[in-house]
C-alpha cells in the first residue's frame, strides 16, 4: 500500500474480485474512491468517485463486455459477493449505481 493509498477491501464471487480502495489525491484535495473488477488477476473494469461527486467507469482494452460484471455487481450491491459489503462500500455505490 502506497502513502496516498487508505481503505482496501476485497470481495470475492467465484473468479471474480473486487477491490475497493481510496486514494489521497496528490493536490490534497480529497480522496477519490475506486471499485476495481479483476478478473484472474486481470483489470476489467473500474468505477472511481471523484471528491465533486464526478463517476468515471472505465473499461480495459476498450471492451464493453469487460464492465458488465462490474455494472452488475454495482447497481445489485454485490449481491453473489462475499463478505457483505461494508459501509464505506455501500456508501459508494449509493452515490455511483445510478451513474454506471
Amino acid at each position: 500500500m502506497n502513502d496516498r493509498q487508505g481503505i482496501a477491501e476485497q470481495y470475492t464471487k467465484d473468479i471474480d474480485v473486487l477491490n475497493f480502495v481510496s486514494y489521497r489525491r496528490p493536490t490534497g484535495e480529497g480522496v477519490d474512491y475506486v471499485l476495481q473488477h479483476k478478473r484472474m488477476g486481470t483489470e476489467m473494469a473500474h468505477i472511481t468517485l471523484h471528491p465533486d461527486g464526478v463517476v468515471h467507469f472505465m473499461v480495459k482494452n476498450n471492451q464493453e463486455s469487460y464492465g458488465t460484471e462490474l455494472k452488475l455487481a454495482a447497481r445489485s450491491g454485490l449481491s453473489g459477493y462475499s463478505p457483505a459489503p461494508s459501509e464505506k462500500v455501500k456508501q459508494f455505490l449509493n452515490q455511483v449505481r445510478s451513474k454506471v
